[in-house]
């Protein structure tokens, strides 16, 4: 990683688009009845813990670290999903489906409402990053985790984008706090299992470098 750089100014566009979901990592169950022994580790394994200690510097090998010159906290608009313009730039648009409606020109659907905007950004240094990167890759469930359960709502208000030496939106993780539901730019980012007490974690770290929308 580069040496990190503020932005003065981040230009965003929008528009609507499904990308990929990251969902809690659990593992199918087997073909059978656990055992009372299973099921009470099973149990256990629920806990969730420091599950290895990657270094610094090997944490910034994965991707999109390893790309990125600049990492950054944002907060948008209640509701808002991002996508990356060829130019790399990030657009966010409205997910509720009331609020766009068919251009009969384009045959495309366009926002009814004025565009989302952005409440707060802040760029990580590289002790927040440290930081960050610590809870994303050494922590995790303690075992396999059968059991599983789906969230109705997905209202995301904050995100992490990651951007090069000229501004360039490269990759983001974005996120709701509220329904501990994940959904990410890249099928190649693999940000580790994204329980509950991870994510609390990550929303922790987003009030200790400032930012508030979305997570208060």
């Amino acid at each position: 990683m580069k040496i990190l750089r503020q932005l003065a100014c981040i230009p965003l566009l929008f528009i609507a688009q499904t990308l990929y979901g990251q969902k809690k990592t659990y593992y199918p169950p087997p073909d059978r009845m656990l055992s009372k022994q299973e099921i009470a580790r099973e149990k256990r394994n629920h806990h969730f813990k420091r599950t290895g200690n990657e270094t610094f510097s090997s944490r910034m090998k994965r991707y999109p670290f390893n790309t990125s010159d600049v990492v950054q906290f944002i907060s948008f608009d209640l509701n808002g999903l991002a996508t990356i313009t060829a130019d790399g730039e990030i657009k966010l648009n409205s997910s509720d489906p009331g609020l766009l409606e068919l251009d009969t020109l384009t045959g495309n659907y366009i926002s009814t409402v004025k565009p989302l905007s952005v409440k707060d950004v802040v760029s990580l240094t590289m002790s927040q990053i440290d930081t960050l990167t610590d809870i994303l890759y050494n922590h995790g469930f303690a075992g396999p985790i059968y059991s599983s359960r789906s969230n109705e709502c997905y209202s995301p208000r904050n995100a992490i984008i990651f951007r090069d030496n000229d501004g360039k939106a490269l990759a983001f993780i974005e996120l709701c706090f509220e329904c501990k539901e994940t959904r990410l730019s890249d099928e190649r980012i693999s940000p580790g299992e994204m329980c509950d007490e991870k994510l609390d974690m990550i929303k922790t770290l987003f009030g200790k470098v400032g930012i508030r929308y979305g997570i208060e």
